[in-house]
Order: structure tokens, then sequence, then C-alpha cells
């Protein structure tokens, strides 16, 4: 994001829209002879050798039709689906994608000849042009041409043509290599990953459809032939009974009374299954989508106000995405003004919605420390380590597997576009997925813009923070000042290093350009943003956190209504001064010295008024907050939002992937497709646990019979 917070005015660059113009004039009437001109030239030149790798001659015949006397309406057809010039050249507005689909209606019955729609893109080198410095910016242009040229005939076409026009300075390919890429054409060629895909996913369908009949005939079978023993239900004690707010009881439908009011609860022997059966049981439908949908918050270590804190969280994240990855993907035509929304205070909510992920570092690390330390009490402090690490690599990775094959099978066959094509970028992946299955992706490859999956960089740094948090439990456990003093020293590291880091490498604060100072040209998000001595601060937060509530047990804490009141006040202040803290910044008031500070201690200050909520929610202060966060309709969406956070980029690469037009970025309507792509999210995220989480989740028994670590 930090690319587009440097743009400059591009009142200076007057004279670059006035050259582009020029440049393209000629495509701003349906027939020109400049146009004309030019693609009799490159053809000619590329007939005689003139430029490397010549163009197909049924290329070069294909496109002598189009200079026939009796091709006039075909010319126009033609040149009319051409991009052109659009206004709003001074807003950035350089996408010039033409008209897709009169493009491919395009068709010459009597030659056999139809057309197609290929994308092109150039670097405009800004620098050359208005002799400052300034950043490039990329031109998307749409051409219209037979289908018989190649992607290689249309790129020596181009070179010719920017070499006629004499734009060679000001404009290049923005890849040597490929730098045109056309639509698809009938359909994407059937590939052996596409086949693969679809065969495991159909497989996967069929388990869950047979696991929920054989789970139906066991039902019946049970009903008519049932064993139930009675016993008495001495074990009512349970720290929700006691009152413990945010902790619901488990839910005992099955309860019947005596005349002395002692409860009894009729319990039908459990079946024992052999592994075909437990196999089979663990993909079942009904019973993992009767799972899915329980309110009842079940185990007594269920903190309430976590399930809607997870969920707005991602809410964050995906609104976030939603003005964020138009910009990305460089199709917004009106770029300064939404950049000028940064200058808004009510806007800071979106441009800082990178404190959403320390919300999902800071309850990963409480939970974890809590519910470890809790098993650690009743076992004297031994913990089987290998099943503890094999549990948590066994429910994260499958998923992230499976979007991948998503990503790079499935998406594909999803759109189509002006830009759909070069939206696909499955290279990376075809190279780097064992990083992701490593979660090794926030160091190889060291650019964000080349990891599969870029997003699963959250995924990495959380699994390196729970591969090192035995070193901090054990010590917590048994050495509780030793612990302490470890989280103290990892805390004083992070600090530290980001400092260091942002200092040396110049770095405004989020990727903001700091007026007067010249940066290194090192890329924020690969310095500091993905890596973990940078991001777990929020993570040692909630570790500290869940060792006190360890501590506290089932102790309610009596506070003073004013000393409740202060710390409500003073976690606001420490929120609200983290999100809205850079607004200065967006409007230049930014030093190397604040940047250096609020990287360092920002996310570190935001897990410290989280802190103050859980606390709060969990003894009984939280009032209408814990109201609405331990609403059990959370509970539900909570389950999911693991597989919602790993589909919500694909969603929302589907939907402006198949956008055929520059957009305009708006106020108005961004909060529309932000509802969409939560819906859809999370719609997607149900079908997700039911296929892969929940599934998995169970077949784990078959091999860790208890739950262990």
């Amino acid at each position: 994001m930090g690319k587009f917070r440097k743009m400059e005015s591009l009142k200076s660059k007057c004279l670059a829209a006035a050259i582009l113009l020029v440049a393209m004039a000629a495509l701003t009437e349906a027939i020109t002879p400049k146009v004309i001109q030019g693609v009799v030239e490159a053809e000619r030149k590329m007939t005689l050798g003139g430029v490397p790798g010549n163009a197909s001659k049924e290329c070069v015949d294909a496109i002598d039709i189009l200079f026939l006397p009796t091709s006039t309406q075909l010319k126009e057809y033609v040149f009319d689906a051409f991009g052109k010039p659009q206004a709003g050249i001074l807003q950035g507005n350089l996408h010039w994608l033409g008209h897709y689909d009169e493009c491919r209606s395009i068709k010459v019955p009597e030659y056999n000849i139809q057309y197609k729609y290929c994308a092109t893109f150039f670097d405009v080198n800004f620098t050359a042009i208005t002799k400052t410095k300034s950043p490039e910016v990329l031109l998307a242009w749409g051409v219209c041409v037979p289908k018989e040229c190649t992607e290689t005939d249309i790129q020596n076409y181009l070179y010719v043509f920017v070499e006629m026009l004499n734009l060679t300075k000001y404009i290049e390919p923005a890849n040597d290599k490929s730098f045109v890429s056309c639509a698809y054409e009938d359909h994407i060629p059937y590939s052996a990953g596409f086949v693969g895909t679809i065969t495991l996913f159909s497989a996967i369908f069929l388990l869950m459809l047979l696991g929920a009949a054989y789970d139906c005939y066991l039902r019946y079978h049970r009903k008519n032939s049932s064993k139930m023993v009675v016993y008495t239900n001495t074990s009512t004690n349970n720290s929700a009974q006691n009152g413990r707010a945010g902790e619901a009881p488990i839910n005992d439908d099955t309860a019947e009374t005596k005349d002395d009011d002692t409860p009894l609860i009729l319990v039908q022997e459990p079946p024992k299954h052999a592994i075909w059966e437990q196999f089979l049981l663990s993909f079942a439908l009904n019973r993992n989508l009767a799972k899915l949908l329980n309110t009842n918050p079940g185990a007594d270590r269920t903190i309430g106000c976590l399930n809607g804190l997870r969920v707005i969280s991602m809410a964050w994240v995906i609104l976030g995405h939603t003005f964020f990855f138009p910009s990305q993907m460089g199709i917004i035509g009106n770029l300064p003004t939404a950049v000028g929304w940064y200058q808004t205070f009510g806007f800071q909510v979106v441009g800082n919605a990178f404190f959403s992920v320390d919300s999902f570092f800071f309850m990963s690390g409480l939970l974890l420390t809590y519910i470890t330390l809790k098993k650690m009490a009743k076992t004297s402090g031994k913990i089987p380590w290998a099943w503890f690490y094999f549990h948590r690599y066994w429910r994260l990775t499958p998923a992230i597997l499976i979007t991948t094959l998503i990503w790079m099978y499935i998406k594909p066959w999803v759109g189509d576009g002006p830009l759909w094509r070069s939206f696909q970028n499955t290279d990376s992946c075809i190279k780097y997925w064992w990083t992701n299955i490593l979660y090794i992706n926030n160091f190889y490859p060291q650019s964000f813009m080349h990891e599969c999956i870029g997003w699963v960089w959250y995924l990495a740094n959380d699994m390196q923070f729970f591969i090192i948090s035995p070193f901090i439990l054990v010590p917590l456990y048994f050495l509780p000042w030793l612990g302490l003093s470890l989280i103290g020293v990892l805390l004083a590291g992070s600090f530290a290093v980001t400092g260091a880091l942002v200092g040396i490498n110049k770095l405004g604060a989020n990727g903001i350009a700091i007026p007067g100072v010249e940066a290194t040209g090192a890329d924020f998000s690969s310095v500091i943003y993905g890596k973990p001595y940078c991001r777990i601060p929020p993570y040692l937060v909630g570790m500290i956190l869940g060792y006190l509530m360890y501590k506290q047990g089932d102790r309610r804490i009596r506070l003073n209504p004013a000393l409740v009141s202060l710390g409500w006040t003073v976690a606001t202040v420490i929120g609200m001064s983290c999100v809205y803290g850079l607004l200065g910044a967006y409007k230049g008031d930014l030093t190397l010295a604040g940047s250096i500070l609020y990287e360092m201690l920002s996310r570190f200050a935001w897990a410290v008024s989280l802190s103050w909520l859980v606390f709060a929610c969990r003894e009984g202060y939280g009032g209408w907050v814990d109201d609405i966060l331990s609403w059990s309709f959370w509970l539900p969406l909570s389950r999911v939002t693991y597989s919602a956070y790993l589909l919500h980029p694909i969603i929302i690469y589907i939907f402006l992937g198949n956008v055929k037009n520059t957009q305009m970025a708006s106020l108005w309507l961004q909060p529309t497709y932000f509802v969409g792509y939560f819906v859809m999210s999370y719609g997607a995220a149900v079908v997700m646990a039911l296929f892969i989480e929940f599934p998995f989740a169970n077949l784990e028994k078959l091999f860790v019979p208890a739950r262990r670590g």
C-alpha cells in the first residue's frame, strides 16, 4: 500500500499526460490513417525481418484482410474495440481497456477469421518525461487482433509501433518477455492439476454424503436397539455455573429429576466403531453441520467475548482489503481521490485495518497459554510435545493446501474479462507452494510479490510463534518469574529490532513516505510487515494475559466502579491512538523518529487495550460491550473464521478480475462491495469448514485417541 501513498501530485505530470495523449490520439477515432500506417509499417518491418521473432504468416495474412477495400465496416468495429485514452489521465486513469465483448464478437465468416482481445502493459517513464524523479506508472492498453496472431506476434507488432511513434524513451514493455495477455478463447485447457483437483473434491464430497447416510442408518438402528444407563450427575459445579461472565454452562437437554431434585442423565452407551466407520463418519455432513451450528460454548475454557472479537476482526480484515486490493491491482481510475481519503479522520479505521491481524495474534497467544497451562496443571506439567506440534500442523495445513488448489486450478475457471488472465499469477504457487506448508513463506521468497497466496504470511508468523511457545510455557508453569522474564526479553528485542530496521531503511510508519527523507528503496511489507520479530508483541501480551487468567482460576476480581471506568477510559484512549495516530502522517506531518516510535510500540499498545477488554468482559465489567461480543450468534461464525481468512482474498480477486473497465473508487460503493465480500467469504468458509476443517479434525482422533496437547 505504501507504493500508492507515495504518489506525488499529478499536476507536475501534465506534460507526461500530453505526450501520452498525442501518442494514443490515433485511437480516439474509430479509423485514422495514423493507426493504419502504424500497423502496416509494423507488418512491413516484421515481414522483412525488421524485429526479432517475425510475425507468423497466419497473423500477417489475417491482418492484411483488415486493409482490403471491402473491409471498411470491419475496420470500424476493430478500432472501435481498441482501448482509447479516457478522461482522468491526471488522476492516473491509464487503464485503456477498450471494449472486451465487442472485440470478441467480431467475425469474418468469408475468411473464417475471428478476433480476440488482448491486454498489453507498458511502464510509463514519467522521470524521462518531466525531467524530475517520479514513480513509474503502469499503462494497460486493450487491443483487438485476429485469433491467428499469437502473443509473441502482438509483442513484435507493438515493439515496432512504439518505435515508429518515437516513444521508446517514454514507454517500454512492463516485462520484456511477456507484456501481452490475451483473453482465454473458447475455454481454458483441461490441465492435469484441474482434473486432479476436481477428482479430489468429488471424492471428499462423496465421503460427506456416504458418511451422512451411514450416520442416519446407525441412528435408525440404534433407536430400535439402544442400551441406556442411568447415573447421578454430581459434577454441576463448573465455572460457568458459578457465574463467570462469558463462559456458558453445558446444555443438558436430556436431564431429568427425581423427587429429591437430584439430576439424572440418560446416557446412551457409546457404540464402538471400527476404523473404517470412524473414518467415514468423520466426513458425515449432518454431524459436522450440527457441530458448526451449535451455539452451546461447551467447555468451561470458553471466553465468550472472543467469539465476537474474532468475527469483527475478520470483518475488519475484509474491509481493509476491499479498499486496498483494487489499488494494488491497478484498476482504479481516480487513484489520487482514493489516496486522499487517508487524510480524513473517519477513514483511518480503514487505512489502519492492519491492527485486525494483531488482534488475531493476541487471541492466539492468550488461548494457547490459558488452555495449555490448565492442561499442565492436570498432568503435573507433563505435555506430549510431539502431539502438541502435530495437532497444530494437522489442523491448519489441509485448509492451506485446498486453498492453494482452488487458487491454482479452480479460480481460472470462474471468470472472464480483459484483465482476467493477467490476474491469474499461478507461477508463484508452482514454484513456492511448499513454503506455505513449511510455514516459511514470510522469509522465502524474499518479496511479497512472489509469494504463493501471499496473505498466508500471517499463518507463517503464527506457526513460528507457536513453535517457540513451549520454551515460554514450561518456565511459566514451573518458574513463572523466568517465563515472564523471557517474555520481557522477547518484547525488548522486538522493539529494538523493529526500531533499528525502520531507522536503517528509513521507512515510514505503515509504509507512508516521510517528507524530506530519501528512502533506501526497501519494501516495508517484506522488511517489517511480514516478519515475526516485528509482529510478536501482541502474541506475547496475549500470553501474559493467558497466564494471569490461569493463575486467577475461578476467583472473581472485585474492582471499584471508578477503577473500572478508568480502565475503560485508558484502554479506549490507547486503542484510538493506535488507529488514528497516523492521521497527521497522511497529511505530510511525519518524521523518521515518529515512524520508529510508532512501529516499535503501536502493536504492543493495541494488544494492551485488547487485554483490558477481554479482562473486563470475563470479570463481568464489560456491560453492553460484553453483551454484544458474547452474543451466541457469533459462535458459529467464529468457528469458520480461519476458512474465511483463507478464502476471502480469492473472492475479491475473482470479482475484480471480472471487471471489464476501469473502476472509480467511491466511498458509497465500497461499503456495498464489503458487505458482499463478507457474506460470500463466510458462505464459502462454511463450505470449507464442512469440507475440510471439521472432517480432518475428526480424523485426528484416529491416531490421537485422547486429546493430547
